[in-house]
């Protein structure tokens, strides 16, 4: 910023953005939608990505005590490059992930480079997934990583002839030419099995560069995880059940603000979710939705239905799968076969597959549910979109995802519910 009658100019930090000591200028804007093409990341920007999807949930008021937390600020203030976020599944992680990641967006001019693993979505299982999604998002800050880039564009190499340790030394070398940068990792155990290497460079990366490169992960404490990430260069802060029923409570007022519930039925409704949700926010949204798809008129039959609310998710599941199937008259077997292609498949069904494969399979006369169902008006996408209630997601482009990576670990487990539904033997993919 330059005045006529002064003799000195003044820098603003979008001065500043692309200085590199090499003196490169950054490249045009159709090179960069080149190169992002070439690079071929997850569509983190739009609504339905699982960074938006997530912070789209994000009650205001809720994960203030993690801010203030002392572990959160030792991370963000000091040499303890990276934050270990852990708690059970359910808890709500993936939310306070993308909030994290939005709030030190807003708050610093610096790359903010997050990737979400789901095991339920092909393209967000791998380490490579999340090196070319950090490689999109740090595009727009290092020139030198724009270069690179563009050189490797114009050998017409393909993004599969370099290994991981190629891709991931480009990204290092990127982040190095930044004064800080803040990596944000959810469900660090949704990853592929057998990368416990690819954890090990994570952990490594804040070793080397703890002050300019922050670390933060999220996933269950399980074993493998453990194993790496129990270590003295890494703050844990576990999400307890007894402080995250804090933000529960919050998350339960602002649901009924709007509702026609009495003051008595809303302080019932807190009563007993902040009880049996043990601390589990996913557990809590399932449980008020169907409290708010019913309405109850009268307190009476409201605190009957509370009382009779399942504990912990594995319950849940086969209660809404038991009384979805009673109130649509979907039989279970159908059920059953929707989850088992949805679980099994090598990459995410559209509805229009999986109403062909019902199709077919209800038109043989050795199928158990082919007799049981009943023709739909709308046909059978509309069976197979109902067939399980809000257990099954079905996103923007009609691919059907389940709503969480735990319905598949309780479909998998021959001890849930004593048997009450079949389980879903591990098998080879479909597709």
């Amino acid at each position: 910023m330059a005045h006529d009658d002064q003799d000195f100019v003044v820098l603003e930090d979008q001065d500043l953005a692309d200085f590199n000591a090499a003196g490169l200028l950054p490249q045009s804007s159709g090179t960069i939608d080149q190169i992002l093409k070439w690079l071929n990341p997850t569509d983190y920007t739009a609504d339905s990505s699982e960074y938006n999807k997530h912070l789209s949930s994000y009650v205001p008021g809720t994960g203030v005590w993690i801010q203030e937390s002392g572990q959160y600020q030792e991370w963000l203030n000091s040499d303890r490059g990276a934050l270990w976020i852990k708690a059970t599944a359910g808890a709500g992680k993936s939310v306070v992930a993308a909030h994290v990641a939005s709030l030190l967006t807003a708050k610093e001019n610096v790359p903010v480079l997050s990737f979400f693993f789901r095991q339920i979505i092909a393209t967000n299982r791998t380490p490579q997934a999340l090196i070319r999604d950090w490689l999109a998002q740090l595009l727009r800050f290092p020139p030198p990583l724009q270069k690179k880039l563009k050189e490797l564009l114009n050998q017409r190499r393909s993004l599969e002839t370099l290994s991981l340790d190629q891709l991931w030394e480009i990204a290092l070398s990127a982040m190095a030419s930044c004064s800080r940068t803040y990596c944000v990792v959810d469900a660090l155990d949704e990853m592929d099995s057998g990368n416990e290497d690819f954890v090990r460079k994570l952990v490594r990366l804040v070793q080397e560069k703890p002050s300019s490169i922050k670390l933060l992960v999220t996933s269950r404490p399980l074993p493998h995880i453990e194993k790496v990430l129990s270590n003295p260069h890494i703050t844990q802060l576990p999400l307890r059940p007894q402080l995250v029923g804090r933000d529960i409570a919050i998350y339960i007022r602002e649901r009924l603000y709007s509702t026609h519930f009495p003051c008595e039925a809303r302080v019932a409704i807190e009563d007993v979710l902040g009880r049996k949700s043990q601390g589990l926010f996913l557990y809590t949204r399932l449980m008020l939705d169907e409290i708010l798809e019913v309405g109850f008129t009268d307190i009476q039959s409201l605190q009957i239905a509370l009382e009779g609310l399942p504990s912990g998710l594995g319950d849940t599941y086969t209660k809404m799968l038991f009384d979805h199937s009673a109130r649509s008259g979907t039989p279970q077997d159908l059920q059953l076969f929707i989850l088992k292609y949805v679980t099994h498949s090598s990459r995410p069904l559209r509805l229009l597959e999986l109403s062909t494969l019902v199709d077919f399979v209800r038109k043989s006369p050795r199928t158990q549910f082919a007799s049981d169902v009943h023709p739909s008006t709308l046909g059978t996408k509309s069976i197979v979109r109902t067939a399980c209630g809000p257990l099954l997601e079905i996103l923007e482009d009609e691919t059907v995802s389940i709503i969480h990576h735990s319905l598949t670990e309780y479909l998998r487990s021959p001890q849930k519910v004593e048997e009450a539904l079949p389980f879903l033997e591990p098998a080879q993919p479909v597709g």
